[in-house]
């Protein structure tokens, strides 16, 4: 199923950053450049960790999967009343927890469903069982009574529900074309204190003059670039 986000462009961008970043290591330590490039076909490998397992040890060649999980259950989104809530559940030792917190302590001793085989082989069955429970609250209802005893679960939210409820994960920056620019934040923090967001993406040619300025071009130069049309 085709994913909603560039995921391939993403990934090979994060997987350069860290050959750029290898590759400066590697010059501090001996003084020596590198030519680095990224492979998108190589990328798509390198996140697809289970396919590539499954394949390796089966022959199994996967396909399609929605939203469930192929070798764990339950671990897909489920019906509420008002929407999907997504369980997690990786061992069967959350998976009595769950159960427990259903209200349905009897799914962790059922033998369809006592050890993670099991359930995978009747997934379909315990998915039923599940969103019968499920569907008698709303997802947020079961947010509030699963999360505070560990359970791995959490609404699919959408864009607008997720800057709502996690507005630290946005940035609000002025472009001076567009205006307003609501941006993801990022992903990583540094103890020193908050990143800067105080400029946009630059619009095309907007430092010119500077990077070339900065590796060592003369203001004369500059303008018979411009002058020319190269620039």
């Amino acid at each position: 199923m085709r994913v909603g986000v560039s995921i391939v462009d993403i990934a090979t961008g994060l997987f350069l950053l860290s050959g750029i970043l290898s590759a400066l290591w590697r010059r501090e330590r001996t003084g020596e450049g590198s030519r680095v490039d990224a492979s998108m076909l190589a990328a798509t490998v390198n996140i697809m960790e289970n396919p590539i397992s499954r394949h390796s040890f089966t022959g199994q060649v996967p396909g399609p999967e929605g939203l469930s999980h192929p070798v764990v259950s339950p671990f897909s989104g489920y019906k509420t009343s008002d929407g999907l809530i997504f369980v997690a559940i990786s061992n069967t030792n959350r998976y009595r927890v769950f159960a427990e917190a259903l209200g349905r302590a009897d799914l962790a001793t059922d033998p369809r469903f006592a050890e993670n085989a099991n359930r995978v082989e009747n997934d379909g069955a315990l998915r039923k069982i599940l969103e019968d429970v499920l569907k008698e609250r709303t997802t947020a209802e079961w947010e509030e009574v699963l999360i505070p005893q560990g359970v791995t679960v959490s609404a699919i939210n959408d864009v607008a529900q997720l800057k709502e409820r996690f507005p630290e994960a946005f940035v609000e920056v002025d472009h001076p074309t567009a205006g307003p620019a609501l941006l993801p934040g990022s992903p990583v923090s540094f103890g020193e204190g908050a990143l800067s967001f105080s400029r946009p993406a630059p619009t095309v040619g907007q430092h010119t003059e500077e990077i070339l300025a900065e590796i060592g071009f003369t203001r004369g130069d500059i303008e018979k670039l411009q002058e020319s049309g190269a620039v």
